[in-house]
């Protein structure tokens, strides 16, 4: 029974320094800002749109890393890799009219979490 008893123990120890690491992590990440832009360019296929994203942190210096996940209208459409230069890119096709675009930036062991959005009115 002591065996039991000491596994229980052992457990709530190792879920209390899990919650105590998440908590101290997230407090001492370095806060970011997620910028979008999308455009539909001219004289390409229609429909095409290219999304971009920039993070950058909002005090200090260094570049994010981590991954970005694209969302336009609420529909999850993709995940990059953030670049060496801080940003990220998705080239799509949207359905002609009004489009809401998301990006959420998943942070990192140094940067935190942040998004960013914009619309876009496809035309072409």
């Amino acid at each position: 029974m002591k065996i039991g008893k000491v596994a229980v123990a052992a457990t709530l120890v190792t879920t209390a320094l899990t919650l105590g690491g998440v908590a101290t992590v997230a407090s001492a990440a370095v806060p970011t800002t997620t910028t979008v832009t999308a455009k539909n360019p001219l004289g390409n296929t229609p429909g095409k749109v290219v999304i971009t994203g920039k993070i950058r942190p909002t005090t200090g210096t260094g570049l994010p890393t981590g991954t970005c996940t694209f969302v336009v209208d609420r529909a999850t459409i993709g995940t990059k890799a953030v670049n060496g230069r801080g940003g990220c890119s998705l080239t799509t096709h949207l359905k002609l009219g009004m489009h809401t675009i998301v990006i959420r930036y998943g942070g990192s062991a140094i940067f935190a979490a942040s998004r960013g959005s914009t619309t876009i009115n496809v035309t072409q």
